[in-house]
C-alpha cells in the first residue's frame, strides 16, 4: 500500500493507475511534445487535489491526504523517454507509458474508458504543501523487538487477537498526541484472512500516524502505508523509510517510545509493556532498552519483552 487518498477511492496518476487492484494501462496523445522538468500539472480527481511533477530521471506524484491534511508523495522512475511519450516505472514495480498532449500544457491518462487530464499549472514544486512525506528523505527507522519466545505460527480469527506495536513521542510531549508514530503488527487491523493459522509475517506491518480527534486522550490514529516486516527466531523487526511521513525524519534514539505486546481472546489476556502501560521511555539512549523478564500480565511468554531497540540510519 501506498500514500492513499483520503476518499477511500482508487486515483488515476498521470501515467497508470495507483491505489487499484490491478495496475495501470497506456495512455493516448496525437502529437510530439515534452514536458519540461519542474514542470507542474494538476488536476482534481474523486475530491482529491493532485499534481504531478517531472524531474530529470523520475516523476513525483503528489496526492491530498485528507486524514492526514497534506499530501502524500511516490516517486515513479522514468525506464524512457521517446518523443511525446514516456515510460515510466510505478512504487509496485508495474510500467506504464505517458503520452504528452500538444504543447506540453497537458497529460491525460485514459483508465476503464474514463480519460483524466492533468493541466499545467502556475505553481511551483515547492508551493505543494504541507507535505506529509519528503521522497528525497534519505534513510529508515527501525525497531527490533526482542521476546521471550515467539511461535512460528499462531492462530487467526476473531478468537485470537495479537499485536506488537511501538508508539514514538515525536513531539516530546510525553503523552499521544497528534504527530506521533506507530509501528505496528496487528491481527486485527491486518488483512482479512480466513485461515485458521498464520505466521507473524502474514499480517504485516503498517505505520500509523496520531491525528487530533475524539476518541482517548483525544486522539484517533489512519495509516499511512505497509512497512518492512521481518521475523527471526524471537525478534520482530519493522523498518520504515524515511520518505514515507514526515514525522519520521525527526525521531534519532533520544526520542522516547512505549511498546506494548498483547493477546485478546479465547486464551485470556496478556500484555506487557515498555517501559509500563501507557508511559513513555526516559532514557538518554534507545539504542537497547531492556525490559524484566517474566513481568507481563498473564501467562504467555509470547507478549514478553526482553529488548526494544531503535536503530535509526
Amino acid at each position: 500500500m501506498r500514500f492513499k487518498s483520503g476518499v477511500g477511492v482508487c486515483f488515476v496518476l498521470a501515467f497508470g493507475v495507483s491505489g487499484c487492484n490491478g495496475g495501470g494501462g497506456s495512455d493516448s496523445a496525437s502529437s510530439n511534445s515534452r514536458i519540461a522538468n519542474d514542470a507542474v500539472y494538476g488536476a482534481n480527481i474523486f475530491e482529491a487535489q493532485q499534481y504531478m511533477v517531472k524531474k530529470s530521471d523520475y516523476i513525483l506524484h503528489y496526492v491530498y491526504d485528507q486524514d492526514l491534511s497534506c499530501f502524500g508523495v511516490n516517486r515513479f522512475d522514468i525506464l524512457a523517454e521517446n518523443g511525446n511519450t514516456i515510460s515510466a516505472r510505478n512504487p509496485d514495480g508495474e510500467v506504464s507509458d505517458i503520452q504528452i498532449e500538444a504543447g506540453g500544457n497537458a497529460v491525460s491518462s485514459t483508465y476503464q474508458g474514463v480519460t483524466f487530464s492533468f493541466q499545467r499549472v502556475a505553481k511551483t514544486e515547492g508551493q505543494i504543501t504541507p507535505l506529509c512525506g519528503n521522497p528525497q528523505a534519505q534513510g529508515s527507522v527501525t525497531v527490533v523487538l526482542t521476546l521471550q519466545d515467539l511461535p512460528p505460527i499462531i492462530p487467526r480469527g476473531m478468537d485470537h487477537v495479537f499485536e506488537w506495536r511501538v508508539v514514538f513521542d515525536v513531539d516530546g510531549s510525553n503523552d499521544v498526541s497528534a504527530g506521533d508514530v506507530e509501528f505496528a503488527v496487528s491481527s486485527d487491523r491486518g488483512p482479512e484472512t480466513t485461515a485458521e493459522t498464520s505466521t507473524i509475517t502474514d499480517i504485516g506491518a503498517v505505520l500509523w500516524v496520531y491525528l487530533e480527534g475524539t476518541q482517548t486522550n483525544n486522539t484517533f490514529s489512519t495509516s499511512v502505508g505497509d512497512i518492512d516486516l521481518a521475523v527471526d527466531g524471537n525478534l520482530i523487526t519493522m523498518s520504515a523509510p524515511k520518505s514515507l511521513f514526515k514525522g519520521l525524519e525527526t525521531i534519532n534514539t533520544m526520542t522516547q517510545f512505549n511498546a506494548e505486546a498483547n493477546y485478546r481472546g479465547t486464551l485470556g489476556y496478556h500484555a506487557d509493556f515498555v517501559p509500563a502501560e501507557n508511559i513513555f521511555t526516559s532514557v538518554q539512549d534507545t539504542g537497547d532498552v531492556s525490559d524484566d523478564l517474566n513481568d507481563m500480565e498473564g501467562s504467555a511468554i509470547f507478549v514478553d519483552f526482553t529488548h526494544v531497540s531503535v536503530v535509526v540510519d
